[in-house]
């Protein structure tokens, strides 16, 4: 349901972009306007809490984005889930 938003934002924010992520999407906005993009940033942080409000979800905006992931969800557990299906496959992890 983030994503809609995102990709909106995107189309009216030259110089934003929307990164996915293994826990969740990033809306980055560093390339844009400055102020535009601070602009963009707080009403897209608006529109995503009215839209995700019934939403297990955690919202955070930081230096020139805004990051929309499944609440409970951290670097962390996301690591610990992709080391043990690493572990659980039969081939080898090569990180040479």
């Amino acid at each position: 349901m983030a994503e809609p938003v995102m990709k909106l934002y995107i189309e009216t924010t030259d110089g934003s972009s929307i990164e996915t992520k293994e826990s969740g999407l990033v809306w980055h906005h560093q390339d844009a306007n400055p102020g535009f993009g601070s602009c963009q940033a707080k009403e897209m942080l608006h529109h995503l809490e009215s839209v995700l409000a019934n939403e297990v979800v955690a919202m955070k905006r930081g230096q020139f984005i805004i990051e929309v992931k499944p609440q409970g969800v951290s670097k962390s557990i996301v690591a610990d889930k992709v080391f043990t299906s690493i572990a659980n496959d039969e081939r080898k992890a090569n990180f040479a």
